[in-house]
């Protein structure tokens, strides 16, 4: 995903996003601030357990303002997670909101994306396209 840079020193998640290995990479982007972003989390959750062992997860918490040496997130999140560099950066203005997931081919091309949580038709495209079965999600 073009213009995407992590914070400094924190650079797992770009070689997650950008390594050609055999595994396509789930890209979870979302804040903490946002209310539906924390009523999806036990729904990511699920979705890493199940298919965690097929995709590479990573995410990234947009929006969060703490001090570089604070964790990048307070939601309970199962897999890596790192902050965006730049807030208004060039990937950030192509995040349509959060939470906000997409799934990058080895190559880095965009397989599929979803926007919002995981509720209504886009979590049955999302357990149909992973072949899972997610919990239902309340509304903050």
């Amino acid at each position: 995903v073009g213009g995407l840079e992590v914070a400094e020193g924190d650079s797992s998640a770009a070689t997650a996003m950008s390594s050609a290995g055999q595994a396509s990479t789930v890209v979870y982007v979302f804040s903490d601030g946002c209310a539906w972003c924390r009523q999806n989390s036990p729904a990511i959750a699920s979705l890493y357990s199940q298919a965690g062992d097929r995709f590479r997860f990573v995410g990234v918490s947009v929006g969060h303002q703490a001090a570089p040496s604070t964790p990048p997130t307070t939601l309970p999140l199962p897999f890596a997670v790192r902050r965006l560099a730049q807030r208004d950066g060039p990937f950030a203005q192509k995040v349509p909101g959060t939470p906000y997931t997409l799934v990058l081919s080895p190559q880095g091309t965009v397989l599929r994306s979803w926007m919002g949580a995981y509720a209504g038709t886009a979590k049955t495209e999302i357990e149909g396209f992973f072949h899972v079965k997610l919990p239902e999600i309340e509304r903050p």
